[in-house]
């Protein structure tokens, strides 16, 4: 069976107290959740979360960072554009944390289309348009956790000259982490586009996908750069 976004193989019924909580609730059960928990439920047989989650989390990391570094600097020239990125960072910590369960959900419901029943044609026709429904869902949740993951390195490369010098190397940090969240993203929408029947809908999603990885990955490379060369001078 391929992939979905959650990245997660069990076959396995889902669990009694299994959920998906809505998309855009005002704070997430995983926001809410210490690290240790999402951890286990990771490294557990449970079907979700999985690695379109943990793309996702790896996003709200390097936003997270990127947060901390701009709350440390200091400096009436650089306010503005220090105030305007931990906004932003926040906000795409919430979206990465909500894309997260998202990816979850897309997963189960995906699971679920493969297992309707096939004995005759009307069933199987109905189960096969439910699974490229749910092919193209969970293909569309980690490519909007790329592009959240891409615009973090982006928010980042707007305060690697500016920001804190003693905590610099965390613009890094969120640099390596938020690009990890984008290539594995990445790799969450080829697994389903993988098996998707529509030659042009995969194509699309495909093509935003590696069109979001050309933009990411040189500003990434460069505002890495920007970090060297700042460590380098203290």
């Amino acid at each position: 069976m391929p992939g979905a976004g959650a990245g997660r193989r069990d076959g396995s019924p889902a669990a009694p107290e299994e959920s998906t909580p809505e998309a855009g609730s005002e704070r997430t059960v995983l926001a809410e959740q210490r690290l240790g928990r999402f951890l286990d439920a990771l490294a557990s047989d449970a079907p979700a979360p999985g690695g379109g989650a943990a793309a996702a989390m790896a996003a709200a990391l390097g936003a997270a960072l990127v947060s901390m570094v701009c709350r440390l600097t200091r400096g009436e020239d650089t306010a503005s554009t220090v105030g305007a990125a931990v906004a932003e960072a926040e906000t795409l910590r919430e979206e990465a944390l909500r894309l997260a369960e998202r990816d979850a959900a897309a997963f189960l419901r995906l699971r679920a289309a493969y297992r309707l029943p096939k004995d005759d044609e009307a069933q199987r026709t109905a189960r096969s348009a439910a699974v490229q429904v749910g092919l193209a869902g969970a293909a569309e949740v980690p490519l909007a956790t790329l592009a959240v993951a891409a615009r973090v390195v982006e928010v980042a490369a707007e305060v690697v000259a500016i920001g804190n010098a003693r905590v610099i190397s965390d613009i890094g940090v969120a640099v390596h982490a938020a690009l990890a969240g984008a290539e594995a993203a990445a790799l969450n929408v080829a697994v389903n586009t993988a098996s998707i029947v529509e030659d042009a809908e995969a194509a699309r999603l495909d093509e935003e996908a590696e069109r979001l990885l050309t933009v990411v990955r040189p500003v990434a490379h460069s505002t890495l750069a920007g970090v060297a060369r700042r460590i380098a001078r203290r």
